[in-house]
């Protein structure tokens, strides 16, 4: 399946725009999920029944002074004062009035630009966030039939698989790879000096 076109309007306005993009699911169910194809991957089947909301935006997020392209979160919300019931409400309207379990935002600007392996690496990344949380036992949790949702953070596992699929894309894996290759800054017997000073093991 062909990644969908951009709506024109969401690259023309001046003011922030979102709007549903269930093309955009479709592609990546089909491509990465529950199809039958080349780049679908094991680490999603979780997501086989679950409800996906992607959402097209008109602008780029930013955090920590970082600009931000695509994010996931769960579609059940916290937070008070009406802030939970107001974004349920949200994601209800964009969503023919169900609650998603997980809604991912891609940034229209961004994807307008990206190359195929950007664009997959993205919304992978994102999918990668998912999880069906699990118990003591490993075993993955439900309450009343249905799973209990996750989101995962900005682990190394997720990095890990980011790269083993698509390569250094970003970046932020770039300048860890050039890390990973390069000579530590400490030397190892500096460093056991400083934790004991004869160096002995410990």
């Amino acid at each position: 399946m062909i990644f969908p076109r951009i709506p024109e309007r969401l690259l023309t306005t001046e003011d922030s725009y979102f709007e549903a993009a269930p093309d955009v699911r479709e592609f990546a169910y089909d491509t990465f999920i529950s199809g039958c194809g080349p780049l679908v991957n094991d680490d999603h089947e979780h997501l086989a029944d679950a409800d996906v909301l992607f959402v097209w935006s008109s602008v780029e997020f930013s955090s920590k002074g970082n600009n931000v392209v695509a994010t996931c979160q769960l579609g059940e919300q916290t937070g008070g004062l009406g802030k939970k019931e107001f974004q349920e409400w949200q994601y209800r309207n964009l969503n023919g009035g169900m609650l998603p379990d997980f809604v991912v935002t891609l940034c229209a600007p961004f994807f307008t630009e990206a190359d195929s392996v950007a664009v997959c690496a993205v919304i992978e990344h994102e999918l990668h966030h998912t999880e069906q949380k699990k118990d003591k036992h490993g075993v993955p949790k439900r309450n009343q039939g249905k799973p209990v949702w996750g989101i995962k953070g900005h682990d190394v596992e997720v990095f890990i698989r980011d790269v083993e699929r698509y390569g250094a894309y970003s970046p932020s894996l770039i300048r860890l790879k050039a890390a990973l290759d390069s000579p530590p800054l400490i030397n190892p017997s500096e460093a056991k000096v400083a934790v004991c000073g004869c160096g002995a093991r410990i």
